[in-house]
């Protein structure tokens, strides 16, 4: 796994401009759309402990065919967004030794609130984004939830005689279906995935920097925050044929996680 250097850059005075410090090099903008809000959907302003946006991106080099650096850059929440203007080709090589080699345009960006020195993280982005400036400018949106947040399962099989880890293909099992029920609601949320779905990561462009060693996996949410009890169904072509083992009464605490914790989870097939 490449390490990752961090740069801050602190200065009040370049949060209010696009100009970008990367050199010559042609460049595309990326702007980044923040917002607060409860689950329910009810607008907020930003937290007052917390009134900082950092945006992290991290070039992808295509010499090493995985992520370089990671960049950071603070904005007044109260802006709602902000812009920065990054390179599409080149070299990158800043004060403080932080080193881009290879730049593409290709980027993986997530943003976190911090308080007003920038060094103290509260929340941080559940899901990230991927964008390819080398086509043109983008703009990517981040909402932040105050009242709850995310949560990642992650899933394999095993068959009632076969004692081995069976694949998605090897079990039959096109779908995962996943049912969260709030325990205190008692409120169900069901959500299906093909079974060999992947959650958010911060480095889809990095093949070394996550190594899934599950089937699939997949991110639920927003729920708000309290005690949840997950349940994993396994089907072929829409017939359950696996289910987990776990005691379905065993509950999870979701909070204001961040990032989205993943959870593991084996389904029992019943035909194998």
């Amino acid at each position: 796994m490449r390490s990752i250097q961090a740069l801050t850059w602190l200065s009040l005075s370049t949060l209010a401009g696009c100009s970008s410090l990367f050199g010559s090099a042609e460049h595309a903008n990326l702007t980044v759309v923040w917002n607060t809000q409860n689950v329910d959907g009810t607008q907020l302003p930003c937290n007052t402990n917390y009134p900082m946006i950092m945006v992290h991106v991290m070039n992808y080099s295509k010499s090493t065919n995985g992520n370089e650096s990671e960049f950071t850059r603070l904005f007044e929440c109260s802006a709602g967004q902000g812009t920065w203007s990054l390179p599409l080709s080149g070299d990158i090589e800043e004060p403080g030794g932080l080193y881009g080699d290879d730049v593409t345009g290709a980027y993986d960006v997530w943003i976190s609130q911090r308080d007003s020195s920038g060094e103290v993280a509260r929340q941080e982005s559940q899901t990230n984004h991927h964008v390819d400036l080398s086509t043109g400018d983008k703009t990517v949106t981040n909402t932040f939830y105050e009242d709850g947040g995310y949560y990642g399962v992650e899933w394999e099989f095993r068959g009632t005689e076969v004692t081995e880890d069976l694949t998605c293909a090897a079990s039959g099992v096109d779908t995962v279906k996943v049912i969260a029920t709030n325990a205190e609601t008692k409120q169900v949320t069901e959500k299906s995935f093909p079974c060999d779905n992947r959650g958010e990561s911060h480095a889809k462009y990095d093949t070394n920097e996550v190594i899934w060693l599950s089937e699939g996996s997949a991110l639920l949410g927003p729920f708000k925050a309290g005690m949840y009890t997950y349940v994993l169904k396994g089907y072929t072509n829409g017939v359950e044929v696996a289910t987990t083992d776990e005691d379905p009464g065993a509950e999870t605490m979701l909070g204001l996680t961040a990032p989205p914790y993943y959870s593991g989870y084996e389904l029992r097939v019943t035909t194998r």
